[in-house]
């Protein structure tokens, strides 16, 4: 009898061991995914902040804001969230709507998602909030209810650009304006001093109406105003110099655009020429005024005062270069057809690359097209002809005509008596253009913009002259004018006045003033306003 209790008792403990054993391994291992609230015990939701960047204009981006529970839940909660603007705007920074998740049970991870706007605006980094409100069958971790999101700031630091590089203007002109651009958008107020320099003088030939260019978040274009004064002075072209300096929250292009130029256009009419170097009679190429032959042309004019001034032509020149529909282009541009002289207020055309005239498929009655611009080649010349007898001279020179010979070098005139080509096969003759039906045809088709362009008066030609170019030729600078040539003269519109068959011409290779035979075919270049 006692045999079989003690066994008895011994299976009771055995059962009461692996009882024990099954009560001990359903604790679990404490802080896991298997974690199940109990009602006792509800899980308790956390948010963390979070950040994104921001990305380009015109983009948009998802975000996920992280929604983290103590331990899973035995049912489905339901979390009500909303956002607050914090320097970031709900609608133009990023886009949400405050609104309810179901988080289902068994689950310890959600997510808010938001969508987050690109700009290309430097900016401060941009934040918001989002803050749990209500809950069902969990709590909120009082600490971590809400959730800071911050948009980064992922732009550079915007560029200050002068529009144009350069521009000109009379004394009679009241108020210059000097546009300044902001390359992108920013957040910040960005300011920069304005620095004048040149061989204008501030308070004399003009006045600067304010000393600082703002712009106001937001804000990417600015004038500068310039105030120029009248005088009865004759004078020549001066010159002020326009930059930036001590910029906030910007930086200034390098290069091409970091300063603009004012040229205030003089009275006297004609350049200077060119000359920055002294001769005793013997060196021609002193850098100083011998006492020995005092009065020099470099002792005197816009070339003296700019004479390291070389950006836009050498010392007291300055040009600037246009297209065929008379926009002004940078100096460094490789294609252009005409171009300002800033300080005369002329505009030449830029003579184009040469251009030789064949016949085509062998008949001497139809010409090769050229395409563009070639009908003003350089290497094109021209015979003398104006038929007004008020500034002819006496002469309106002469229309020749050929039916056996094709010139090289000569475009012909067409119908309606334009400088040009043919392809008509039943015309036998060839009228060769002269200097008239070429501005005939300068005019038609408004070459840069204008329909008053002329032949050049002799001293204007000499105006963009030269002198102190190497050797003999006195081309101005090749950087804007382009296939001029030193070999021929150029055909002027001033008569002789003793020979009625002749007129005025310039040479570019030596520098002289000569007459020329109006019948005799020279180069020609055009030219218009202010004569």
């Amino acid at each position: 009898m006692k045999i079989n209790n003690i066994m008895q008792l011994r299976k009771l403990f055995a059962l009461s061991s692996v009882a024990s054993a099954m009560i001990l391994t359903g604790c679990g291992g404490g802080e896991d995914d298997n974690k199940t609230s109990t009602p006792d015990t509800p899980a308790v939701i956390s948010i963390e902040n979070t950040s994104i960047n921001e990305g380009n204009k015109g983009s948009s981006k998802s975000l996920s804001i992280p929604i983290s529970l103590s331990k899973k839940s035995a049912e489905d909660i339901e979390l009500g969230y909303s956002f607050e603007d914090i320097s970031a705007i709900n609608g133009e920074d990023y886009s949400a709507k405050s609104g309810k998740i179901i988080i289902p049970s068994g689950s310890r991870r959600a997510q808010i998602d938001v969508l987050i706007h690109g700009d290309d605006k430097h900016e401060p980094d941009e934040y918001f909030k989002v803050h749990l409100d209500s809950v069902t069958n969990a709590e909120i971790n009082d600490k971590n209810s809400s959730a800071t999101i911050t948009i980064l700031n992922d732009d550079s630091v915007p560029t200050l650009t002068f529009d144009t590089v350069i521009q000109s203007a009379t004394e009679n002109v009241g108020v210059v304006t000097v546009p300044v651009s902001l390359s992108a958008e920013s957040g910040f107020d960005v300011t920069a001093t304005v620095s004048l320099s040149g061989t204008a003088l501030l308070g004399d030939d003009y006045t600067l109406n304010e000393t600082e260019v703002y712009f106001s978040a937001g804000e990417t274009f600015r004038e500068i105003e310039l105030s120029i004064i009248e005088d009865p002075i004759p004078e020549g072209g001066e010159t002020i110099f326009v930059t930036l300096e001590q910029i906030e929250n910007a930086d200034l292009i390098s290069g091409e655009g970091s300063s603009h130029t004012v040229v205030i256009l003089g009275d006297i009419g004609l350049n200077d020429t060119g000359l920055t170097k002294f001769s005793d009679g013997v060196v021609s190429n002193l850098s100083f005024e011998p006492a020995s032959h005092p009065g020099q042309d470099a002792s005197y004019g816009r070339d003296l005062n700019q004479a390291g001034n070389n950006d836009h032509g050498h010392a007291g020149f300055s040009f600037t270069k246009i297209d065929f529909n008379g926009n002004p282009l940078p100096a460094t541009s490789e294609n252009w057809s005409c171009v300002q002289d800033n300080v005369t207020g002329l505009v030449w055309e830029n003579k184009q690359p040469d251009f030789t005239i064949k016949k085509e498929n062998g008949e001497d009655d139809v010409l090769e097209i050229p395409t563009g611009d070639s009908w003003r080649a350089g290497n094109f010349t021209y015979g003398w002809h104006n038929s007004n007898i008020k500034d002819n001279g006496g002469s309106s020179g002469s229309q020749r005509t050929t039916q056996n010979s094709l010139p090289k070098d000569r475009p012909v005139t067409v119908t309606n008596g334009y400088c040009g080509f043919t392809k008509d096969p039943g015309r036998k003759d060839k009228i060769y253009c002269d200097t008239q039906a070429y501005i005939t045809e300068m005019n038609r088709v408004g070459a840069c913009g204008f329909n008053d362009w002329r032949a050049p008066e002799a001293s204007e030609l000499r105006s963009i002259a030269n002198y102190e170019q190497p050797e003999v030729t006195t081309v101005p600078e090749s950087n804007f004018f382009s296939n001029l040539k030193t070999n021929t003269n150029y055909l002027s519109a001033t008569p002789g006045a003793d020979n009625e068959a002749s007129a005025w011409c310039y040479d570019f290779g030596d520098g002289h003033v000569k007459l020329c035979q109006k019948g005799v075919y020279q180069s020609f270049i055009a030219v218009r306003n202010k004569k």
